[in-house]
């Protein structure tokens, strides 16, 4: 939106100096050097809406209110993060054009020239060790109508200024919408932060595994590929504190509010595997809300959600008064500075002008001990898409207060005893899904005893303006199946009065080529035939 190595100094005086360092070794797309080191817990900061574009006539930073992505930039060299989270739309495109985003020229005067000199050893600015992990707004791909949907661009100059030819932020496997989801860890003394970024811009991502940009939310939704990432990846970092990024918030006060239904799935897990807090930009102000349940209310096992929007473009606009709110701020710039320990984490915004408009400390959510469900069988293993009744054996099955197929509830379920619970599988498509159960105190976690396939029912094929006995096999070139499912082999059995009858479609569904199994000798002047063929289109 628009609108480790540590350099230990000694001091003369002192006979004694006792330094405990630990290393932080990132986990993915870090430069080789960049070997976070802290003498305490690791500081994080995060901020979006960074760069205004070259052309701006404000861009030299002489209005206060626009423009201060070098006076941004100052701040986070003077905090000396260990980790720094660009919160999307870093750069802003000059012209605002639907579908194209800032070009590369762009970034270098832009971001690259502000932010991107924290990672330049030859800046006055160059904070050494920092790990940068950014996420895309809707401005690097040119959503120039903020609303995640329609034709947009591809982000390229993104994943160009980030990736490997470029800062080198991005993880290796991250080469454009598709796979721009991730994960790393942080470790603090007795413990981890896991930290979570996604890519807020629905239209551009594929709502199924392999599909082709959603042009709608459907790329956020549940079952898509990066909301499967999330719930998969949440599920197996249970008993750590976790932190997910993305750009667009699920609430605000600012112009985009009050809510967005686009990351309702998002949130849903969120709430399921009890995250600590979600970081968004978006709005070019600073909110922090009270911690909220999957329907926005306020609630104490509930997900903090904080907006820092303020990285230096521009201020937003106050629209939506919400009593959820704790704290707000629309006329400063700064950033959030997380310091992270091992059950919890200090916040403090800090503004460019020096004060701190909002501190405290967050306790992680996330659920630990031995009271944490496990699913340790399902029988049967496989069943109709249709939905069955399976038998689910585990522990801490008390208190369960869901069952799920994958991202679906269970249509009813049963808690037998403390280890064996009985549900009927909801309607599913095709394909294994794990089998999870949460209780007050977490939900299993994913593991290959818990999985669960789908199977489509045989394909049925009835004549459809023929007879299948028709001695020229006119019958056999209008069948219709179902279900019609790609990839399903489809068998077909009849009897004819030639051996030159060949099966050449099917009405609902497309066969590429048939082919004759079997053929046996009638004794009556039909023959029986057996065909095969795999079902290669649909509609």
């Amino acid at each position: 939106m628009r609108s480790a190595i540590a350099t230990l100094s000694a001091f003369a005086g002192l006979s004694l100096l006792v330094t405990t360092v630990m290393v932080v070794l990132p986990v993915v797309g870090s430069h080789p050097a960049n070997i976070a080191a802290a003498a305490a817990d690791p500081v994080l900061v995060v901020a979006g809406d960074i760069s205004c574009g070259p052309t701006d006539s404000n861009f030299n930073g002489s209005n206060p209110s626009t423009c201060q992505q070098r006076s941004t930039a100052n701040l986070v060299h003077t905090i000396a993060p260990n980790y720094l989270l660009p919160g999307g739309d870093t750069q802003y495109n000059p012209n605002f054009t639907v579908g194209v985003g800032p070009g590369m020229s762009d970034f270098t005067a832009g971001y690259d020239a502000s932010w991107g000199q924290l990672q330049n050893p030859t800046s006055p600015n160059y904070v050494p060790g920092l790990v940068v992990r950014p996420t895309p707004g809707d401005h690097e791909y040119g959503d120039a109508n903020e609303n995640d949907r329609g034709a947009v661009g591809t982000a390229s100059a993104y994943y160009q200024n980030f990736g490997p030819s470029g800062l080198n932020d991005l993880p290796a496997s991250d080469t454009g919408p598709s796979s721009d989801f991730y994960s790393f860890d942080i470790p603090v003394t007795g413990g981890t932060w896991h930290i979570i970024s996604l890519d807020g811009e629905c239209a551009a991502l594929p709502a199924t595994q392999g599909g082709a940009p959603s042009q709608s939310a459907a790329g956020c939704g549940a079952g898509s590929p990066q909301e499967t990432f999330l719930r998969n990846d949440l599920a197996a970092h249970q008993g750590d504190c976790t932190l997910i990024h993305w750009h667009q918030p699920a609430w605000s006060e600012g112009a985009s509010g009050p809510t967005d239904t686009d990351y309702q799935a998002f949130w849903n897990d969120a709430v399921q595997y009890h995250v600590t807090a979600i970081v968004n930009g978006h709005d070019h102000d600073y909110e922090r809300w009270k911690p909220l349940n999957a329907s926005g209310s306020p609630s104490a096992t509930g997900v903090t959600e904080i907006i820092a929007g303020t990285g230096g473009d521009s201020h937003g606009a106050k629209d939506f008064p919400n009593s959820s709110v704790v704290k707000d701020d629309f006329a400063d710039f700064g950033v959030l500075q997380l310091t992270l320990h091992a059950t919890n984490a200090a916040f403090a915004f800090k503004a460019t002008n020096g004060t701190i408009p909002d501190s405290g400390t967050m306790n992680c959510q996330q659920a630990t001990g031995a009271n944490v469900p496990t699913v340790t069988g399902v029988s049967p293993t496989s069943g109709p898409t249709s939905g069955t009744s399976v038998a689910i054996t585990g522990t801490n099955f008390t208190g369960t207060t869901a069952v799920r197929f994958g991202a679906v509830a269970a249509t009813t379920f049963q808690v037998n005893s403390a280890t064996s619970i009985t549900a009927t599988a909801p309607a599913g498509s095709a394909g294994a899904v794990d089998v999870s159960v949460t209780n007050a105190t977490g939900t299993s976690a994913t593991n290959p005893s818990d999985l669960f396939d789908y199977v489509s029912a045989p394909g049925v094929v009835t004549p459809v303006g023929g007879a299948l006995t028709s001695k020229q096999g006119a019958g056999l070139s209008t069948l219709a199946v179902s279900p019609q499912t790609l990839g399903d082999v489809l068998v077909v059995s009849a009897q004819v009065g030639t051996s030159t009858v060949k099966l050449s479609s099917l009405s609902g569904g497309g066969v590429a080529t048939w082919t004759k199994a079997v053929q046996f000798a009638g004794t009556v002047g039909f023959d029986t035939e057996i065909w095969f063929g795999k079902v290669t289109t649909t509609g």
